[in-house]
Parts: C-alpha cells; sequence; structure tokens
C-alpha cells in the first residue's frame, strides 16, 4: 500500500515464519488488506499512534496492538507459540506476533493549520429525516440517465440554491443533541467536524432557535483559486425544513 502524501507514516511489515499450513491474512480497520504465504513478508503503511491488527489462518484470529511516536519501520514476526503446560490448559493461541526490529526515522511534527471556510446554514427540521431529506442526494438521482439528469437537481437543497448540481462529498449536516437545551452552544448540541471552530461563531450569528447545521466547505486546492459548492448562497425552504443562510466562517484548523 502506498502512503498518503506528505504525512509521516509508520511501514509496518509481517513476517509469517510458521511452516506450513495455509496463507495468513492481515485485517486491519476491520478489512482484510492482504494475504502472507509461508516464508512470506509483506508491509503496510499506517499512521503514528496506536495501530490494531488481527491475523487471521488456520490458528483462527490472533489480535495485536502496537504504538508509535513517529515515522517509523517496524517488523513484526508470526511464529509458534513455545508449548507450556500452562498453555495447554488454558487454550491458548499456537502462534504468537513478535517485534523483531524497529527502526525510529522522524519524529512526528503535525501539520501548521490550514484556512478552513465554509458555507453554513442553520435553521429547523420538524424531523431528522425531513432534514436529511431535503439536503441529501434524490434517492431517484442515479437511475436517471445522463439526459434526464441534464436538466433535474441532485438534491432538493441545491435546487433551491439555483443550481443543478455540487459534489455532496464537502458537506455535512447536523442534527441537534436531543439531549441538551436549545440555550447550549451550538460546539456542544452538535457533534459535527471542527464544531469547536465554528461553534462559537454560529452562536454569535443566530438570531433564531434552530436544531438543524448544513455547511459545506470551501475547496481550497494548493496553486489555484478556491472554489465555492453553491455560487450564490440563499435561505431555504423544503418540506419540512426551513434553512436560514448565515454567511462563512472562517477558521485555521
Amino acid at each position: 500500500m502506498t502512503p498518503p502524501p506528505d504525512q509521516p507514516t509508520v511501514k509496518m511489515q509481517v513476517r509469517n515464519d510458521l511452516e506450513g499450513g495455509g496463507p495468513v491474512g492481515v485485517i486491519w480497520r476491520e478489512k482484510r488488506q492482504f494475504e502472507i504465504e509461508p516464508g512470506q513478508l509483506k508491509a503496510i503503511f499506517v499512521m503514528p499512534g496506536t495501530t490494531e491488527i488481527v491475523l487471521e489462518g488456520d490458528f483462527g484470529q490472533l489480535p495485536f496492538r502496537f504504538a508509535s511516536a513517529g515515522e517509523e519501520r517496524v517488523l513484526l514476526s508470526l511464529g509458534p507459540r513455545p508449548r507450556s503446560l500452562w498453555g495447554r490448559l488454558t487454550g491458548a493461541s499456537t502462534v504468537q506476533i513478535t517485534e523483531v526490529e524497529r527502526a525510529f526515522l522522524a519524529a512526528y511534527v503535525p501539520p501548521p493549520p490550514r484556512l478552513q471556510i465554509l458555507q453554513m446554514w442553520i435553521g429547523q427540521a420538524e424531523s431528522p429525516a425531513a432534514f436529511y431529506s431535503f439536503v441529501g442526494e434524490r434517492d431517484d438521482y442515479w437511475s436517471r440517465d445522463d439526459e434526464e439528469r441534464d436538466d433535474y437537481a441532485l438534491s432538493d437543497f441545491i435546487e433551491s440554491q439555483g443550481q443543478l448540481w455540487f459534489d455532496h462529498d464537502f458537506t455535512e449536516a447536523l442534527v441537534a443533541d436531543p439531549t441538551l437545551p436549545a440555550e447550549a452552544p451550538a460546539a456542544e448540541r452538535f457533534a459535527g467536524s471542527w464544531s469547536d471552530k465554528w461553534g462559537p461563531w454560529v452562536d454569535g450569528q443566530a438570531t433564531v432557535p434552530f436544531n438543524v447545521v448544513w455547511f459545506i466547505a470551501v475547496d481550497i486546492p494548493h496553486g489555484r483559486p478556491m472554489e465555492r459548492q453553491v455560487r450564490a448562497p440563499c435561505d431555504a425552504t423544503g418540506a419540512g425544513v426551513t434553512l436560514r443562510y448565515l454567511g462563512e466562517a472562517e477558521f485555521l484548523a
């Protein structure tokens, strides 16, 4: 696997030192990344911090956890566990993972904060379902052919903004925690990306009660002009939903 660009990584190498038997699968983030035949070595790139993997083979599943503080290369060996009376009595796994080698390459230095700009809406929704239906992609959008989509909006929301299309990957739809009072800070009521940054700004701008937040991040690529997904943002109304456009929240994160 290729490491992400411009990010410190840990090269985790796993070697299958079991004699005979079938291949061993390496599971990371609940996904089977690859298989290792006996005598074979393969690597995966992970981020610094705590990493949990599971090895799966004829022996069953064997979880393993290790921590790293920076850019490192770690070699792990899967081999037979020494037989013991206690192991036989307790049914311990017949295999074990051993850290053979660790090479520290560089300390982790977090990247400098980047400017984030969010186009922000707040509003009232009769229910979460009504809110998500309004801002989400229409169920029948992708079932239409290309010619039909030429004049059919991706969502009710973007149609209310006078557009047919926008990149939904830049959006986040948040519903207030119903256990908290409406007077609680937005950063506490809404569990979303950067809520500690935009929450105080929203509280300062809001003049009416609200139980939903909808924002769209501005694409700020390196070396190219920034791109706003909604060209002329405005208030919006739909079935069971009323949104008010607040403006753009800017912060470093």
